[in-house]
């Protein structure tokens, strides 16, 4: 697959931003403040306001981000409450792992569903439609690179996912 360049050093850094906040929560800002995932995700909307230079990417991100945080920058209303038990998240208090690594999930979901709309947007430019060897060459991780990353009906099993995405991005707990 042909790299993007800067693009694809931002989804990196983004990826390895994300796994560390599922791995290192319990280590940030010390014993009284945590870091929290919606935080963590106002924090990355802002980055990629100022510093992506794909228009047509930082577009997609916003749309995507609004859809699943809302409009309100000052949080994202996915990571607000915890999806089990209704209430507001406390970081210092919340070991369910599954609220840490939806942050590096939703990174990958909003990471793959901007490759489809870029690749959409640029065949359309030329009057085509994407052919499917295509969009499965722009759907992250490939079979090939992650066999286990998806269930038989093309379903994620997003535990494999998070695992791939670990191993690629934190590899041995950096």
């Amino acid at each position: 697959r042909k790299s993007e360049g800067y693009t694809c050093g931002i989804w990196a850094l983004l990826h390895i931003i994300s796994i560390g906040v599922a791995e290192q929560h319990h280590h940030v800002i010390g014993d009284t403040s945590r870091v929290t995932t919606e935080m963590a995700a106002v924090t990355i909307h802002d980055y990629i306001n100022s510093f992506l230079g794909c228009k047509i990417c930082k577009i997609n991100f916003n749309k995507l981000y609004q859809k699943s945080c809302g409009k309100d920058e000052r949080g994202c209303k996915r990571f607000a409450k915890d999806k089990h038990k209704g209430r507001r998240v406390d970081p210092r208090k919340n070991p369910n792992l599954d609220y840490w690594r939806d942050f590096a999930l939703w990174i990958w979901e909003l990471h793959n569903s901007i490759n489809l709309e870029v690749l959409r947007e640029r065949k359309k430019i030329d009057g085509e439609e994407p052919s499917s060897e295509e969009i499965q060459n722009a759907i992250y991780p490939s079979v090939k690179a992650c066999p286990n990353c998806r269930i038989r009906n093309g379903q994620w099993d997003k535990d494999a996912v998070y695992s791939y995405l670990k191993s690629v991005y934190w590899p041995e707990g950096v």
